[in-house]
Protein backbone atom coordinates (compact mmCIF):
# COMPACT_ATOMS: atom_id res chain seq x y z
CA UNK A 1 0.00 0.00 0.00
CA UNK A 2 1.30 3.47 -1.16
CA UNK A 3 0.71 6.55 -2.58
CA UNK A 4 1.74 7.65 -5.78
CA UNK A 5 3.06 11.21 -6.72
CA UNK A 6 0.77 13.16 -8.88
CA UNK A 7 2.30 12.88 -12.59
CA UNK A 8 2.94 8.73 -11.97
CA UNK A 9 -1.16 8.62 -10.39
CA UNK A 10 -1.70 10.00 -14.06
CA UNK A 11 -0.12 7.65 -15.67
CA UNK A 12 -1.78 4.94 -13.38
CA UNK A 13 -5.22 6.19 -14.30
CA UNK A 14 -4.50 5.50 -17.64
CA UNK A 15 -3.29 2.43 -17.24
CA UNK A 16 -6.65 1.55 -15.15
CA UNK A 17 -8.75 2.72 -17.93
CA UNK A 18 -7.37 0.43 -20.12
CA UNK A 19 -7.22 2.54 -23.07
CA UNK A 20 -6.10 -0.15 -25.55
CA UNK A 21 -7.28 -3.40 -26.21
CA UNK A 22 -10.73 -5.18 -27.57
CA UNK A 23 -13.95 -4.50 -25.04
CA UNK A 24 -15.31 -7.76 -24.79
CA UNK A 25 -17.91 -6.18 -21.80
CA UNK A 26 -18.84 -2.46 -20.94
CA UNK A 27 -21.55 -1.90 -18.67
CA UNK A 28 -21.74 1.43 -17.88
CA UNK A 29 -25.38 0.57 -16.11
CA UNK A 30 -26.77 3.75 -17.74
CA UNK A 31 -29.29 2.17 -20.09
CA UNK A 32 -30.40 -0.71 -18.19
CA UNK A 33 -34.07 -2.18 -17.50
CA UNK A 34 -35.44 -2.43 -14.05
CA UNK A 35 -34.85 -5.89 -13.81
CA UNK A 36 -30.86 -5.92 -15.64
CA UNK A 37 -29.57 -6.81 -18.68
CA UNK A 38 -31.30 -9.97 -20.29
CA UNK A 39 -29.57 -12.45 -22.09
CA UNK A 40 -29.39 -11.81 -25.73
CA UNK A 41 -27.91 -13.53 -28.56
CA UNK A 42 -25.48 -15.75 -27.91
CA UNK A 43 -22.14 -13.63 -29.24
CA UNK A 44 -23.11 -10.96 -26.90
CA UNK A 45 -22.28 -10.33 -23.30
CA UNK A 46 -24.21 -10.73 -20.72
CA UNK A 47 -25.20 -9.19 -16.94
CA UNK A 48 -27.43 -11.21 -15.05
CA UNK A 49 -28.27 -10.50 -11.03
CA UNK A 50 -29.97 -11.94 -8.13
CA UNK A 51 -32.64 -10.92 -6.01
CA UNK A 52 -31.68 -7.39 -3.99
CA UNK A 53 -29.64 -6.19 -7.12
CA UNK A 54 -31.26 -2.48 -7.94
CA UNK A 55 -30.11 -0.13 -10.79
CA UNK A 56 -30.24 3.76 -9.76
CA UNK A 57 -28.70 6.59 -11.23
CA UNK A 58 -26.49 4.58 -13.83
CA UNK A 59 -24.83 2.11 -11.22
CA UNK A 60 -25.30 -1.03 -10.38
CA UNK A 61 -25.97 -1.62 -6.31
CA UNK A 62 -25.74 -4.76 -4.62
CA UNK A 63 -27.35 -4.61 -1.06
CA UNK A 64 -27.43 -7.28 1.97
CA UNK A 65 -29.04 -8.94 3.91
CA UNK A 66 -30.13 -11.17 2.38
CA UNK A 67 -26.90 -12.29 0.42
CA UNK A 68 -26.71 -11.48 -3.36
CA UNK A 69 -24.66 -11.31 -6.17
CA UNK A 70 -24.36 -10.31 -9.67
CA UNK A 71 -21.69 -12.00 -12.68
CA UNK A 72 -20.92 -10.60 -15.83
CA UNK A 73 -19.90 -12.68 -18.77
CA UNK A 74 -17.82 -11.40 -21.26
CA UNK A 75 -18.57 -11.80 -25.47
CA UNK A 76 -16.55 -14.65 -26.54
CA UNK A 77 -12.64 -13.88 -26.78
CA UNK A 78 -11.14 -14.59 -29.73
CA UNK A 79 -7.17 -15.24 -28.21
CA UNK A 80 -7.13 -17.40 -25.33
CA UNK A 81 -3.26 -16.79 -24.52
CA UNK A 82 -3.89 -12.46 -24.45
CA UNK A 83 -4.06 -10.42 -21.67
CA UNK A 84 -7.42 -9.96 -19.98
CA UNK A 85 -8.34 -7.12 -18.08
CA UNK A 86 -10.99 -5.82 -15.95
CA UNK A 87 -12.05 -2.49 -14.69
CA UNK A 88 -14.48 -0.65 -12.92
CA UNK A 89 -15.72 1.81 -10.21
CA UNK A 90 -16.82 1.04 -6.61
CA UNK A 91 -17.89 2.19 -3.66
CA UNK A 92 -18.47 0.33 0.23
CA UNK A 93 -21.67 2.57 0.41
CA UNK A 94 -22.64 1.14 3.94
CA UNK A 95 -21.69 -1.57 6.20
CA UNK A 96 -18.06 -3.46 6.73
CA UNK A 97 -19.11 -6.81 5.11
CA UNK A 98 -16.74 -7.65 2.33
CA UNK A 99 -17.76 -7.37 -1.48
CA UNK A 100 -15.99 -11.19 -3.06
CA UNK A 101 -15.07 -10.92 -6.79
CA UNK A 102 -14.18 -14.13 -8.83
CA UNK A 103 -12.70 -14.14 -11.73
CA UNK A 104 -12.86 -17.04 -13.94
CA UNK A 105 -13.62 -18.57 -17.52
CA UNK A 106 -16.94 -19.63 -18.66
CA UNK A 107 -18.45 -21.01 -21.99
CA UNK A 108 -22.26 -20.85 -21.38
CA UNK A 109 -23.54 -17.69 -19.87
CA UNK A 110 -25.73 -19.09 -17.04
CA UNK A 111 -28.23 -17.91 -13.85
CA UNK A 112 -26.74 -16.41 -10.62
CA UNK A 113 -27.13 -19.16 -8.06
CA UNK A 114 -28.28 -18.34 -4.36
CA UNK A 115 -25.20 -20.17 -2.89
CA UNK A 116 -22.05 -21.88 -3.00
CA UNK A 117 -18.53 -21.12 -4.90
CA UNK A 118 -18.90 -19.93 -8.52
CA UNK A 119 -15.89 -21.24 -10.05
CA UNK A 120 -13.72 -23.42 -7.84
CA UNK A 121 -10.95 -22.39 -10.15
CA UNK A 122 -11.48 -18.73 -9.62
CA UNK A 123 -8.74 -15.69 -8.33
CA UNK A 124 -10.78 -13.74 -5.40
CA UNK A 125 -10.76 -10.39 -4.32
CA UNK A 126 -12.09 -9.42 -1.31
CA UNK A 127 -12.89 -5.90 -0.36
CA UNK A 128 -14.09 -4.29 2.79
CA UNK A 129 -13.44 -0.87 4.61
CA UNK A 130 -10.84 -2.46 7.04
CA UNK A 131 -9.52 -4.87 4.69
CA UNK A 132 -8.65 -5.82 1.26
CA UNK A 133 -7.82 -9.29 0.33
CA UNK A 134 -6.00 -11.73 -2.57
CA UNK A 135 -6.43 -15.32 -2.95
CA UNK A 136 -4.20 -16.52 -5.61
CA UNK A 137 -1.83 -19.62 -6.76
CA UNK A 138 0.21 -18.62 -3.66
CA UNK A 139 -2.66 -18.40 -0.85
CA UNK A 140 -3.99 -15.51 1.06
CA UNK A 141 -2.34 -11.72 0.36
CA UNK A 142 -3.85 -9.17 2.78
CA UNK A 143 -3.14 -5.45 3.25
CA UNK A 144 -5.31 -3.09 5.92
CA UNK A 145 -5.97 0.16 4.56
CA UNK A 146 -4.81 3.07 6.62
CA UNK A 147 -7.26 5.28 6.76
CA UNK A 148 -9.71 3.06 6.04
CA UNK A 149 -11.52 3.08 2.56
CA UNK A 150 -13.72 6.04 2.53
CA UNK A 151 -17.78 4.68 1.94
CA UNK A 152 -17.90 8.26 -0.02
CA UNK A 153 -15.49 7.45 -2.43
CA UNK A 154 -15.59 5.31 -5.46
CA UNK A 155 -12.29 3.05 -5.77
CA UNK A 156 -11.11 2.41 -9.01
CA UNK A 157 -9.95 -1.00 -9.67
CA UNK A 158 -8.10 -3.20 -11.97
CA UNK A 159 -7.09 -6.70 -12.56
CA UNK A 160 -4.88 -7.88 -14.99
CA UNK A 161 -4.05 -11.59 -16.25
CA UNK A 162 -0.87 -12.23 -18.12
CA UNK A 163 -1.65 -15.66 -19.25
CA UNK A 164 1.67 -16.01 -21.35
CA UNK A 165 3.69 -15.69 -18.21
CA UNK A 166 0.90 -17.40 -15.60
CA UNK A 167 1.18 -13.61 -13.42
CA UNK A 168 -1.32 -11.37 -12.48
CA UNK A 169 -1.55 -7.94 -11.36
CA UNK A 170 -4.84 -6.25 -9.34
CA UNK A 171 -4.88 -2.95 -7.84
CA UNK A 172 -7.61 -0.53 -5.75
CA UNK A 173 -6.80 3.22 -5.95
CA UNK A 174 -7.96 6.14 -5.30
CA UNK A 175 -9.61 8.57 -8.12
CA UNK A 176 -7.35 11.41 -9.25
CA UNK A 177 -10.25 13.63 -9.03
CA UNK A 178 -10.45 13.24 -5.15
CA UNK A 179 -7.00 12.64 -4.12
CA UNK A 180 -4.81 14.91 -6.32
CA UNK A 181 -1.36 15.54 -5.26
CA UNK A 182 -1.30 11.53 -4.52
CA UNK A 183 -3.34 8.93 -4.91
CA UNK A 184 -3.77 5.84 -2.40
CA UNK A 185 -3.17 2.43 -4.00
CA UNK A 186 -3.05 -1.13 -3.04
CA UNK A 187 -1.51 -3.38 -5.62
CA UNK A 188 -1.20 -7.15 -5.26
CA UNK A 189 1.05 -9.28 -8.36
CA UNK A 190 2.15 -13.13 -7.85
CA UNK A 191 1.38 -16.46 -9.40
CA UNK A 192 -2.35 -17.62 -10.72
CA UNK A 193 -3.07 -21.12 -9.62
CA UNK A 194 -2.53 -23.35 -12.63
CA UNK A 195 -6.51 -24.19 -12.58
CA UNK A 196 -6.92 -20.61 -12.67
CA UNK A 197 -4.83 -19.75 -15.95
CA UNK A 198 -6.89 -23.67 -17.49
CA UNK A 199 -10.11 -22.11 -16.52
CA UNK A 200 -8.91 -18.65 -18.19
CA UNK A 201 -7.53 -20.12 -21.42
CA UNK A 202 -9.81 -23.41 -22.19
CA UNK A 203 -13.33 -21.36 -21.80
CA UNK A 204 -14.75 -18.60 -24.38
CA UNK A 205 -15.84 -15.89 -22.16
CA UNK A 206 -14.28 -14.13 -18.99
CA UNK A 207 -16.66 -13.89 -16.01
CA UNK A 208 -16.46 -11.90 -12.81
CA UNK A 209 -18.68 -12.97 -10.33
CA UNK A 210 -19.61 -10.49 -7.46
CA UNK A 211 -21.55 -11.16 -4.01
CA UNK A 212 -22.23 -9.57 -0.96
CA UNK A 213 -23.02 -11.12 2.32
CA UNK A 214 -24.07 -10.47 5.82
CA UNK A 215 -22.88 -10.72 9.22
CA UNK A 216 -24.03 -13.70 10.67
CA UNK A 217 -27.61 -12.94 12.78
CA UNK A 218 -27.07 -9.39 11.74
CA UNK A 219 -29.94 -7.22 10.21
CA UNK A 220 -27.45 -4.51 9.30
CA UNK A 221 -27.86 -2.67 5.90
CA UNK A 222 -24.78 -3.08 3.83
CA UNK A 223 -24.66 -1.86 0.18
CA UNK A 224 -21.90 -2.01 -2.77
CA UNK A 225 -22.39 0.38 -5.35
CA UNK A 226 -20.05 -0.57 -9.05
CA UNK A 227 -19.79 1.55 -12.31
CA UNK A 228 -17.98 1.56 -15.33
CA UNK A 229 -17.02 -1.92 -16.07
CA UNK A 230 -14.87 -2.79 -18.70
CA UNK A 231 -13.71 -6.47 -19.77
CA UNK A 232 -10.63 -6.15 -22.47
CA UNK A 233 -8.53 -8.41 -24.65
CA UNK A 234 -5.03 -7.02 -24.99
CA UNK A 235 -3.53 -7.17 -28.49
Amino acid sequence: MHRLPGSLAVVSALLLAGCSGTVVLKADFQSFPAGGLLPGKPEDDHVLVGANVVFSDGKLILHSPPPTSAKFFSRPVQKPDATKNIFWRGRLKLGNVPVDFWVCGENTVGPVPLGGHPCPDALKLSLSRSKVEVIDGSGLKSHTPDPPLNPNTAYEVFMSFQLSSGTYYISVQEPISVQGAGALIIDFTGPLHPLTINSLKNHSRLALWVSLGQILGSSAANEYEMDDLVMREMN
